[in-house]
């Protein structure tokens, strides 16, 4: 089942927001748990552009999709997926987030890609997404 987060979820999307870290490519750097609750309590508290669903299996939270509707640099609106993660239902989870963006007037949408999720990739490009590129990072 698929339903809205609330923060009484929070300890459960912690899990998952870590777990899910583990798999990206920022793994080596410190991960700070205190800004990462912090962002959450954020997050969940500003629904008008903040979307924020939960998976929920036989009772507990077994998958997220967090977004956010912001303004590129030309002032369009765009949305986009800080992250996905779920056993089940990413399939529904990105058509409702795609929906609640469409809905909210946004242009654009991107969802996260994670190197080495050929699945998941395969996924996003039958829902209609186009490969833009990778994330570069650099340590300073």
């Amino acid at each position: 089942m698929i339903r809205q987060a609330v923060l009484a979820d929070k300890p459960h999307l912690l899990r998952l927001w870590k777990e899910g870290y583990a798999d990206t490519p920022f793994n080596d750097m410190e991960y700070d748990d205190t800004y990462v609750e912090q962002m959450f309590a954020a997050l969940l508290d500003n629904s008008d552009v903040v979307f924020a669903r939960v998976v929920e299996q036989e009772g507990e939270v077994v998958g997220i999709l967090i977004g956010v509707v912001d303004n590129n640099f030309w002032g369009v609106p765009i949305a986009q997926a800080i992250i996905s993660y779920s056993r089940q239902e990413t399939d529904k989870l990105i058509r409702q987030f795609t929906t609640w963006a469409k809905d909210k007037g946004v242009k654009s949408v991107t969802v996260t890609t994670v190197p080495g999720k050929e699945k998941y990739k395969q996924l996003i490009e039958t829902l209609g997404f186009k490969n833009s590129g990778n994330i570069y990072t650099k340590e300073v």
